[in-house]
């Protein structure tokens, strides 16, 4: 692979996660952070929430997927499917919480 063809994948892939933070960001009622300007932070901080945006290929597992799946077919009215992870990957173990973000934006009351 040429250095040139690294560079457009690079752009790319730069341009697509951007586009994620944006979508996050209208969903969210916030704005995502301009050129890498927030540190480790993709979006400005809103209602008591600080938010990372991460995508690709492997972030979601097909288990965790199914398991969400299941959650949102089974909930009744006026309810969200969640799924907790728990990561047992490093020295201790982490607890996480997924649900669909629209779900979580509507259960929140939306943009205000």
């Amino acid at each position: 692979m040429t250095t040139e063809e690294r560079r457009k994948i690079g752009r790319n892939n730069k341009r697509r996660g951007a586009s994620y933070e944006n979508d996050a960001a209208k969903i969210l009622g916030t704005q995502r952070y301009l050129a890498d300007t927030g540190g480790k932070l993709d979006l400005i901080p809103r209602d008591g929430m600080v938010v990372q945006v991460k995508s690709g290929k492997r972030i979601v597992t097909a288990i965790a997927r199914q398991a969400l799946d299941d959650a949102r077919s089974n909930a009744p009215d006026g309810h969200i499917g969640a799924v907790v992870l728990y990561d047992r990957s490093g020295p201790r173990i982490r607890k996480f919480i997924m649900f669909e973000l629209v779900e979580f934006h509507d259960m929140i009351g939306g943009v205000k």
